[in-house]
């Protein structure tokens, strides 16, 4: 039984060893979890700039769209006037080109009212 004693004493002390073995170990990884504690809260910190990052971002991006937006209506307005001075133009053209035809007929009748009235002096001379 003295024997089976020591034998148990034995494998108790041998329990002891591999038990402060194994806390020694847990500590380490006590000390590493606390590493990684820290360096999770490190990385949320660097998200969190992140995201602030970001939201300067998105405003500044809503400052381009209202930019944005300012130059299209400032195109549709230049191309409304643009058109508007065409139509302007093209009438101011339509109406010189009907003056200048005017003109030319005028200036055609006249000739022919003065061909008209030559014919008729000689026709009056030769006694036609």
């Amino acid at each position: 039984m003295r024997k089976t004693l020591r034998g148990i004493r034995s494998d108790l002390r041998s329990l002891r060893k591999d038990v402060d073995s194994y806390r020694k170990e847990v500590g380490g990884y006590r000390k590493d979890v606390g590493g990684y504690k820290k360096d999770v809260d490190s990385y949320r910190k660097e998200v969190g700039g992140y995201r602030e990052e970001v939201g300067g971002y998105r405003k500044e991006v809503g400052g381009y769209r209202e930019e944005v937006d300012r130059y299209k209506e400032e195109t549709k307005r230049q191309l409304k006037e643009t058109n508007r001075h065409f139509d302007v133009v093209a009438e101011n053209i339509q109406q010189d080109v009907a003056g200048a035809n005017k003109d030319e007929i005028s200036l055609i009748k006249q000739k022919q009212d003065i061909l008209e009235e030559r014919v008729a002096r000689i026709e009056q001379k030769v006694g036609v």
